[in-house]
């Protein structure tokens, strides 16, 4: 994926996701501009986060697979709970490796 720079350089480059540990089980996935070195996070897991996201893949699966409109609204708003619970903790995690 290509994407331009908008911290630093303004420049076009390919996007090379990497990985970076910070103790405690927490991964911050990101990546960085080759030409100025900015950094982007795309986001900031640990292991309770990366078991919800499997959940939530699983329950898309299952919303995909379901041809009951009730069945697909209970799973929609069961799967949207979930996200926004796991957004709120990626966001405390990503101000604790911030510090």
């Amino acid at each position: 994926m290509v994407v331009q720079c908008d911290k630093g350089c303004k420049k076009f480059f390919d996007v090379d996701i990497q990985e970076r540990e910070h103790g405690e089980g927490i991964i911050e996935s990101y990546f960085q501009c080759p030409h100025c070195n900015s950094e982007y996070t795309i986001a900031v897991t640990d292991e309770d986060l990366r078991k919800r996201q499997d959940e939530v893949k699983q329950l898309i699966e299952k919303m995909n697979k379901t041809k009951n409109q009730v069945e697909h609204a209970k799973l929609y708003e069961t799967m949207v709970k979930k996200k926004e619970k796991m957004i709120r903790k990626m966001n405390r995690l990503n101000k604790k490796i911030k510090k």
